[in-house]
């Protein structure tokens, strides 16, 4: 049920006998690489890696600076909870809108490292 092109050849067809019949598909025969090719593939991996801290770097400084301008701004317009007197701490929690907030930045998150 396998037949095969002369072996010096890199790919060969193969048929492959399934339920419902025969069909064809192409069959890869491994190699060893050259020298040469695991220095360039160690290169391409390396600028790799570099790049994606490179990214990720500029994303997190990205976000910092957003959350700072975004505390700035809620100074500057009186956005900020009353405080309760005796306990010092706010009178109306913000917490429903910090968790949105927290919600939609991790969906982003999430689409930026499936796409990104």
């Amino acid at each position: 049920s396998f037949s095969s092109t002369p072996s010096s050849t890199r790919h060969h067809a193969s048929i492959v006998q399934r339920n419902s019949g025969w069909r064809h598909r192409l069959a890869t025969q491994l190699s060893a690489l050259s020298e040469e090719e695991e220095k360039d593939l160690r290169r391409v991996q390396e600028e790799s890696r570099v790049k994606v801290l490179t990214d990720r770097r500029k994303t997190i400084r990205g976000v910092l600076k957003a959350a700072e301008g975004s505390k700035n701004y809620r100074l500057a317009n009186d956005y900020v909870p009353e405080l309760d007197p005796e306990t010092g701490k706010p009178i109306k929690s913000d917490a429903q809108s910090a968790l949105t907030l927290t919600a939609f930045v991790v969906a982003g998150g999430a689409v930026l490292l499936r796409f990104g």
